[in-house]
């Protein structure tokens, strides 16, 4: 963590804790994740073995973050208070807010509106306008807030360039969106149309390719998808994009907050109904008292500087573009192997916390039999014990496994305390823990939940098998 300064030439760890407020939403229940969070928080699922949350605390820690408000479910308080308490070993103060219910994202935003400061005096504006020569940090001081979701994995250096994008066009709001990295076919890479999270999402940007024109998720388009008569007449060059990923990763203006505030009967995502109400806004002429009108208070401020801000919009929305380094979300469990198989080959910008041993991690507390092969792109945890002439490839094995001989292990991931039988094969699959797994099974593209007694020659595939199955001759 780097001192923080008053310098305006200074990097965005210089200035980021200052200016925004975090908002880590880590409250949902993964639903698309089952049966892997079942019995696990999504934020404390491994990856790479670590918990999810620690790759988002590590990133807030890099960007000169001090603090972060955490919005999660009650029911997992006392694991997520336990991790970040007694393992956690960073710099980043966490204020905590538990939801007793389950909620939208929106909804959850409501809940916590009192923690996002408020707006600065006049008085102090002008006094650090004339000490800070940096016009956009002088009124932006404590006026924006982001937003971003447990589950994604992103490399720090986007977001300098994101925020002077937000300040500089005095934006209601900016959306980081990314482009799907091709995965490997059968003819070489290729990239799905349907993007690495399961859906593609419709966004239209300006020709400058930084004004958001359009939103919405395919999943919120019955039939057809419909443009306002409204942004049309504006003469706009839109282009509609469906090879952009929203990124869950949002920089809002306190504004914002007002108009959900004034709608919140009718909001209840902030992918699915907050965002595409504030790009529809854009094109209003008035608004009514239900849209909660948007003041300006720095007016005065601006008149004071030579800055070329078009202030003529109330309401702007805009999407910065990641352009290289790494971003993804482990919201579905084919992204969320994924992840793992990245950050174990080096493909991310995060690592293991094993040492690196051989093109792989392996922690020095693990025995393997010198008869196994474990290649490389792999991690091994603490206190795993591997037996004869087993095979390892391209894998995340977690702590204390017990993998007996002649197992063949092949781009899964192995949570901790997991036995594994002598002659089963795994491949593309998750194995949650404390799964035991008897001989000569073959799993292919499935998950196994927690606690899972898996029968002796089980043969399965693009399965999902969990407690609640059990017994049920599956």
């Amino acid at each position: 963590m780097q001192v923080l300064e008053k310098d305006p030439s200074a990097s965005w760890s210089s200035v980021g804790a200052v200016e925004f407020q975090v908002v880590l939403l880590a409250g949902g229940p993964g639903s698309r994740m089952s049966p892997l969070s079942t019995e696990i928080p999504k934020p404390l699922l491994p990856i790479a073995n670590r918990p999810m949350i620690s790759y988002q605390l590590e990133f807030l820690e890099r960007a000169g973050f001090s603090e972060v408000i955490i919005v999660a479910q009650e029911e997992a308080s006392s694991e997520l208070r336990s991790y970040v308490h007694e393992i956690y070993k960073g710099k980043v103060r966490v204020d905590w807010h538990f939801l007793a219910d389950t909620m939208g994202t929106a909804e959850a935003l409501l809940q916590i509106k009192d923690k996002i400061k408020v707006l600065p005096s006049y008085a102090a504006l002008a006094t650090w306008a004339q000490s800070v020569p940096s016009l956009t940090l002088a009124l932006r001081a404590q006026t924006n807030f982001i937003v971003m979701s447990s589950d994604l994995v992103v490399d720090e250096k986007f977001l300098h360039g994101m925020a002077d994008l937000h300040r500089l066009q005095d934006a209601m709001v900016t959306l980081l969106i990314s482009r799907p990295k091709p995965v490997e076919g059968a003819t070489g890479p290729v990239v799905d149309t349907k993007n690495e999270y399961g859906l593609m999402d419709y966004v239209g940007l300006k020709e400058d390719g930084e004004r958001l024109l359009y939103f919405k998720a395919a999943a919120d388009i019955e039939n057809k998808m419909r443009i306002s008569k409204k942004l049309l007449r504006k003469n706009y060059s839109l282009t509609i994009h469906t090879n952009l990923v929203d990124a869950h990763f949002y920089i809002f203006s306190k504004a914002a907050l007002a108009m959900l505030e004034a709608r919140k009967e009718k909001i209840v995502s902030i992918k699915g109904e907050l965002i595409p109400y504030l790009v529809r806004c854009q094109f209003r002429k008035a608004f009514t008292r239900e849209d909660a009108p948007i003041k300006r208070p720095f007016s005065k401020a601006y008149s004071m500087t030579s800055a070329r801000v078009d202030t003529t919009d109330k309401i702007r929305c805009f999407a910065y573009t990641m352009e290289g380094g790494y971003c993804s979300r482990a919201n579905t469990i084919k992204s969320y192997v994924q992840m793992n198989l990245d950050i174990a080959s080096r493909g991310a910008c995060y690592s293991p916390l094993e040492p690196v041993t051989k093109n792989s991690y392996i922690h020095p507390a693990a025995v393997i039999s010198p008869k196994t092969q474990v290649g490389a792109e792999c991690v091994v945890g603490e206190g795993t014990r591997v037996g004869e002439r087993a095979s390892i490839k391209k894998s995340v094995i977690g702590k204390h496994c017990v993998i007996h001989d002649g197992v063949k292990i092949i781009n899964s991931v192995i949570m901790n305390h997991v036995t594994i039988s002598a002659g089963c094969v795994i491949n593309g699959s998750v194995v949650c823990n404390n799964v035991y797994m008897k001989e000569k099974c073959n799993i292919k593209d499935s998950q196994i939940g927690v606690s899972y007694n898996v029968p002796e020659k089980t043969d399965i595939k693009n399965e999902s098998l969990c407690r609640e199955t059990e017994g049920m001759g599956i």
